[in-house]
Formats: structure tokens, C-alpha cells, sequence
């Protein structure tokens, strides 16, 4: 039959120790799009811990190459917009090489109190701001026009 969630979490939790465990925290596991990740940051897999920004921002590279039409930028995007504006992050999705023709989503996680993670999507064909949070936090009341001013700063629909 299926397995339950406690037992995946388990299982998981189990094989994680099997690795992790008195072996040196900042040893290489692999590098992905550049980013080395450590056992430090495979040890937020474990119960209890949080997630790093580098650890977020590799997996958004993972969904980026496997999804086409669709942009995750860094974990930095949401600060540098909130604080600086859209110019200021337009240079990254230039950088990016964004190809603004062809995007049907931009996935711009949010670290929120630096302590949690939320997420942002931007749907681009149904013109909709979609926020995912497991906690069921609010939004930031900044977040809607702050992403409307990117989108309207890079000429997409917004």
C-alpha cells in the first residue's frame, strides 16, 4: 500500500543522517549551475531546520532549465526590488539573458523574516500574481505593486 507521510519523512530523515552524521559539514556533495552545495546544505532536508538561500536558489536553476518559457530569479530579487526599484533588477534579467518573448512565468521566491520562504509566481499568459506560502502568511503588502512595477518597467503585461 501507499506509504504514509510520517514514513517518507522517516525514511528521508534516515537517509540524510546516513550521510550527514559525523562527516565533515563543509564537504563538497556537488556543484549544480556553479553553486557548490556542502552536507551544511543538505542538512536543511532535516526535520526542523531551514532552508538556504543557496539551497532555494539551486533548485529554482534546477525548475529554470527543466521548464522553458519560464524565469527564476535569485533570492536577492525580491530585496534589491523592494528597496531599489525596477531598474535595479532589470539588469539582472539582462544579464540573464531573459528571453521576454517567449516567458510564460517568473518564480521570484521570497525570503520573508528571515526565517521563511514563500514564493511568487507570475503567471504571464493568464496576466496573474499567484503567492504560495505554507504558513498562509499575507503577502507583504509591497509585494503586488512592486512586481507590477517590474513587469511594467520590462514591458510585459502587468
Amino acid at each position: 500500500g501507499p506509504r504514509s507521510k510520517n514514513t517518507s519523512s522517516k525514511v528521508l530523515s534516515y537517509l540524510l543522517d546516513e550521510h550527514l552524521a559525523g562527516k565533515a559539514p563543509e564537504e563538497s556533495i556537488c556543484t549544480w549551475f556553479g553553486m557548490t552545495l556542502t552536507r551544511r546544505h543538505f542538512s536543511c532536508f532535516l526535520p526542523n531546520r531551514w532552508f538556504t538561500d543557496e539551497v532555494v536558489n539551486c533548485y529554482l536553476r534546477l525548475v529554470q532549465e527543466r521548464y522553458a518559457g519560464c524565469w527564476c530569479p535569485n533570492s536577492f530579487f525580491w530585496p534589491a526590488l523592494e528597496s531599489h526599484g525596477p531598474n535595479a533588477v532589470l539588469r539582472w534579467a539582462r544579464r540573464a539573458a531573459v528571453d521576454w518573448t517567449s516567458l510564460k512565468a517568473v518564480l521570484v521566491p521570497l525570503h520573508l523574516f528571515q526565517n521563511h520562504w514563500a514564493l511568487c509566481v507570475v503567471d504571464l499568459r493568464a496576466h496573474g500574481l499567484y503567492y504560495y506560502d505554507s504558513l498562509s502568511y499575507k503577502p507583504v503588502s509591497s509585494l503586488v505593486p512592486s512586481m507590477q512595477g517590474f513587469l511594467c518597467a520590462s514591458g510585459l503585461p502587468g
